[in-house]
């Protein structure tokens, strides 16, 4: 029962919400922890109030053993951490591609998103649909996690629609598309 969150921690990211979400939906579960995988310091949108906020929600759950805040990581390092997690809390409030999505879709690492505007319902597919929170308090119930580990569809999603060489066709067609 691994869970992550992955980058800046931050509020355009939604790092408080997510790590809320798992606190009220997960942290009960037998071995649950939560990784929360970004920089903290040294970036622009790192507000230390905000990570303050973050660390004192953990401390009001008593769950500092259940919340790990890791600070930037290496890509080897962040691939590690979709590798063991169950789950992906990204509750981020703008995107454009989400490429941490597609990442963790990759290492068949469940998104637990609100959609970011569609995105992500148009990355999953249909089969993926139900896995779209449609409010933040919505519960992604656990066993819908484990199903979909199983059906193991999200590897193949990611890499049959979004890999370089699909998206390198679709470019080439929509700028064929265009030059006539």
């Amino acid at each position: 029962n691994v869970f992550c969150f992955v980058g800046v921690v931050c509020e355009r990211k939604g790092a408080y919400e997510s790590i809320e979400y798992f606190l009220k939906q997960y942290s009960e579960l037998p071995g649950a922890v939560m990784y929360v995988v970004g920089p903290m310091e040294g970036l622009k949108e790192c507000d230390p109030f905000y990570i303050e906020r973050c660390h004192e929600m953990v401390r009001n759950y008593s769950a500092e053993d259940k919340v790990i805040f890791t600070g930037g990581q290496s890509a080897s390092e962040v691939r590690r951490y979709f590798s063991i997690s169950k789950a992906l809390i990204f509750f981020s409030k703008n995107e454009g591609l989400p490429n941490v999505v597609l990442e963790a879709m990759s290492f068949n690492c469940v998104p637990v998103t609100l959609g970011l505007d569609g995105v992500v319902e148009d990355i999953l597919g249909s089969e993926g649909k139900e896995l779209v929170l449609r409010k933040s308090v919505d519960s992604l119930p656990i066993e819908v996690i484990d199903r979909t580990i199983s059906e193991a569809f999200l590897v193949k999603r990611a890499s049959s629609a979004f890999s370089i060489s699909s998206v390198r066709d679709h470019y080439l067609s929509l700028y064929e598309g265009l030059a006539c």
